[in-house]
Order: C-alpha cells, then sequence, then structure tokens
C-alpha cells in the first residue's frame, strides 16, 4: 500500500512560519541584499536598534536606518550626512565584521556581520548589556579583593611584626615546637638566656643549652604535651652567663582540625625571686608559730613566778621573827625576780606584753637582750656589747 505525500506548503506559508520563528529569537537578524536593500529582519532587530515598526520592510534601504541613528546622535558628534556617508561606503566593501556598541540608553549590543557572497550581508544583533554589567561588577570586585588582599596583607605583615615585638619584651621564654620536637619559632628570651640564634629556630636543639641533666627532666613532659596532656613543671637550670634560675614552664598542645596533635606552645618563666619569697614567708611563719609558743609559755610561766616571788616576799618580811629564814628567801627572791624579767623580755619578744613609752637606760637594755640571745647561739659564736658612757 503506497503512502500519498502530504502536499507541500506554499511558499507564503513557509515565509510565514519562518518570519514567526526569527521573531521568537532574543537576538536581532537583519539581511540586506547586495543593494543593501532590507531584504530579512525580526522584531528583535527593531526592538534593539530602537527602530520605528515602519521603518522596517521588504526593500527598505540601508541608509535609512545609518540616517536614523545619525540624527539621534547613535554615532556621537559630527556632521549626520558624514556620518552616513562613511558607514554606507564601508558596508559595500561586504567586510565581515564584529563589534560593540553602546547606545545612547546605555545598551550594550554585540554586532557581527557575515557576507552572503552574491546575495548581500547577514547581520545578528545580541544585547549583552546585563553581561558586561555583570563583567564589570566581578572586576569591580575583584579589584576590590585584590586591594583588601594586599591591604591585609601588608596588615598582617605588620601585625606579625607587633607580635614579634611584644614576644620578645615580655619577661618569659615563648616557643613554639612542631610534633617532631623541631623549634619552629623562639622569642628573644632565648637568645638573652643561651645565646642562641632565634633567627633559625630549626637549628636550636634544647638538650644544647640546658643541659643533659636538665633536658632528662623535661624530656618525659614534653612527650606527654605531644601526646596531648598539658604539662606545668618548675625546674632549676643554668644560662649561658652562669646564673642557676629556678623557672615554671607550661607545655600546651596544638592540636589539627582533626584533632591531630601537631606541635606544643612552651612558656617559660623565671621564679626564681618568686621561689625566696616563698621560703622567706615560709620561716617568718615559723618564727610567727615559735613566737606563739614562746609567749603561752612565757605566760604560764610568768603566772608561777607571781605566786613564787608572792610567798617569798611574805617569807622575807617574816624574816625578824625567824632571822635563818634570811640566808635562804633573799637568794631565791633574786632569783625569781630575774625570772620574771625574763619572762617579760619573751613576752615583749611575742608580741604579748603591752608597750610603753618611757625613758630607758639603752646600756641596760642591751644587756638584757645579751641575756637573752646568748643562751639561743651555738658554742662556736660568742656575743660581746660594747656600750660607751651614759
Amino acid at each position: 500500500m503506497s503512502r500519498t505525500p502530504a502536499p507541500a506548503p506554499a511558499p507564503l506559508e513557509r515565509y510565514l512560519a519562518l518570519q514567526t520563528g526569527l521573531d521568537l529569537l532574543d537576538q536581532g537578524l537583519s539581511i540586506f541584499d547586495a543593494d543593501l536593500r532590507l531584504v530579512a529582519w525580526n522584531r528583535a532587530y527593531v526592538r534593539l536598534l530602537g527602530f520605528t515598526d515602519d521603518m522596517a520592510y521588504l526593500g527598505a534601504p540601508f541608509e535609512s536606518f545609518i540616517g536614523f541613528n545619525a540624527r539621534r546622535g547613535e554615532y556621537g558628534p559630527g556632521d549626520p550626512d558624514r556620518l552616513v556617508a562613511e558607514r554606507v561606503a564601508a558596508a559595500r566593501h561586504f567586510a565581515p565584521h564584529e563589534i560593540e556598541r553602546v547606545r545612547p540608553d546605555g545598551r550594550v549590543l554585540r554586532i557581527h556581520g557575515e557576507p552572503v557572497p552574491g546575495h548581500g550581508f547577514v547581520t545578528l544583533y545580541s544585547d549583552i548589556t546585563e553581561q558586561r554589567r555583570a563583567e564589570e561588577i566581578i572586576r569591580r570586585h575583584n579589584a576590590e579583593l585584590e586591594s583588601r588582599v594586599a591591604a591585609r596583607t601588608a596588615e598582617l605583615q605588620g601585625s606579625e611584626e607587633r607580635v614579634r615585638l611584644i614576644m620578645d619584651s615580655i619577661p618569659a621564654l615563648v616557643a613554639y615546637f612542631d610534633h617532631r620536637r623541631v623549634y619552629r619559632y623562639l622569642n628573644r628570651g632565648y637568645h638573652d638566656w643561651f645565646r642562641v640564634d632565634t633567627s633559625r629556630p630549626e637549628a636550636v636543639s634544647a638538650r644544647a643549652f640546658l643541659g643533659d641533666a636538665v633536658y632528662a627532666r623535661v624530656k618525659p613532659q614534653v612527650l606527654r604535651a605531644l601526646a596531648g596532656d598539658s604539662q606545668s613543671l618548675e625546674y632549676e637550670l643554668q644560662t649561658s652567663d652562669a646564673r642557676r634560675l629556678w623557672v615554671r614552664t607550661s607545655l600546651v598542645p596544638q592540636r589539627s582540625a582533626e584533632g591531630a596533635v601537631v606541635g606544643c606552645f612552651e612558656l617559660t618563666f623565671d621564679i626564681t625571686e618568686q621561689r625566696r619569697s616563698q621560703a622567706l614567708l615560709a620561716r617568718a611563719q615559723k618564727l610567727e608559730s615559735l613566737g606563739h609558743l614562746t609567749g603561752g609559755l612565757a605566760h604560764d610561766f610568768n603566772n608561777i613566778l607571781t605566786v613564787v616571788i608572792g610567798n617569798l616576799a611574805a617569807l622575807e618580811q617574816a624574816r625578824p621573827a625567824d632571822p635563818a629564814l634570811g640566808e635562804y628567801v633573799q637568794p631565791a627572791l633574786e632569783a625569781a625576780r630575774r625570772g620574771a624579767s625574763l619572762v617579760r623580755g619573751l613576752l615583749s619578744f611575742a608580741r604579748r606584753q603591752p608597750l610603753q613609752a618611757a625613758a630607758v637606760h639603752v646600756g641596760a637594755l642591751l644587756d638584757t637582750v645579751a641575756r637573752l640571745v646568748r643562751r639561743s647561739l651555738p658554742e662556736t659564736l660568742r656575743l660581746d656589747i660594747e656600750v660607751g658612757a651614759p
């Protein structure tokens, strides 16, 4: 069974279908023949170039469109007739070309023309206004970004110098070493203490400037810090100028985003004076405790002597009735009174005896103090006091 072919569309129908398809395009299209007469176009051509609808018709001369543009200033200042003549003459060469033109309303058009050998010239018009605007925004943003990067780089360089100045100014040792125990940063304190080259930290050996004994003391804590545990330790070291210092070192591990320890920050302070102050404070506290103990014993002993002296005084008053008592009572009373004087000195030492302002004989006071001090001196020491004439 044979199939009867469909009848071919009439030429007018083909033309209308073609024109409908061309009018759906966003790009403008114009075709001028060898005599520069318009033979085909679409609505985008009229719209993009701002022509009126009555200008576009079959056979419309190319010169009419150029003249329209020249009179409304599309080509800039100048004589419109001269501008039209120049462009018509150029068009007659039918040379391929691609240009961009900014219309007075700011719209940017890309115009691409190609000759059709023996038939004329076809030209496509593309509105690239948004594309150029986006490119301009991108260029502007890139320029701003480059400017910010340059400013930030300069700022970071300045910040790095300021940080280096701060780190070199603080009275402490500041360092950073990686997971292989290789120094990556050393502040000036390391040069001041150990005369190491802080400009090349990776070449600095902790064992070299600390010594084997100190290095062995701190190495276990360093390994624990690199295992992820912060450490703090106190130890004694010797500087390059033979000073012996007590120091406190804190080790703080640095972790990567994945949680692995990649290095460790090291901060070391000189605590020599602090330890000396703590020792003096401990000694002062011991003396204070001793003073409290001495004061308590002296106070109790003073109460005992008060009773003894009172009874001896009563016996002394009864001596006329029994003269034999004087031989024993008088020495005992004098000894008890010397004991009371000694107790008053101990109470004064313990600050448990009220202070009274009065004129005193300095020599006598010195003798009293000497009696107290001599009893506490070792046998290898002797205390001599020379007092001038009053």
